[in-house]
């Protein structure tokens, strides 16, 4: 399978993530979906991310990861709260890796692509 045809998965399972949020009236944005090596490797340096951008490739330098943010009230939440529980909950379910079961980098606002062949399925 094509790098394209993953991402084109990727986003499909995004969307029906999106759709999932809206069913529970809760609102977010994409904060990070894309990244450069140079954008990698600074995130590295700050301590946020344990992907150097080189030796260790993050899933955002070949756009199979996003970043969000819940919005309550037109203010992004940053702590961990139910709602990011429950979006993770469904990613999961749908065979992607969330961000907020890591115990090294406790990353609740990553939503990330499935390690398994059958995940880039239709």
């Amino acid at each position: 399978m094509t790098n394209t045809a993953k991402r084109i998965r990727f986003i499909r399972k995004f969307a029906a993530l999106t759709q999932h949020a809206r069913m529970f009236g809760l609102d977010f944005i994409v904060t990070d979906f894309h990244r450069t090596t140079d954008r990698q490797q600074e995130l590295y340096a700050a301590g946020k991310s344990q992907c150097d951008g080189i030796n260790t490739k993050s899933k955002h330098q070949d756009w199979l990861a996003i970043d969000i943010c819940l919005i309550k009230d037109g203010e992004c939440v940053w702590e961990r709260v139910t709602a990011y529980e429950l979006l993770g909950k469904y990613w999961k379910k749908i065979g992607g890796i969330w961000g907020g079961d890591w115990e090294s980098l406790n990353d609740i606002y990553h939503f990330q692509a499935g390690e398994s062949s059958e995940w880039f399925q239709a």
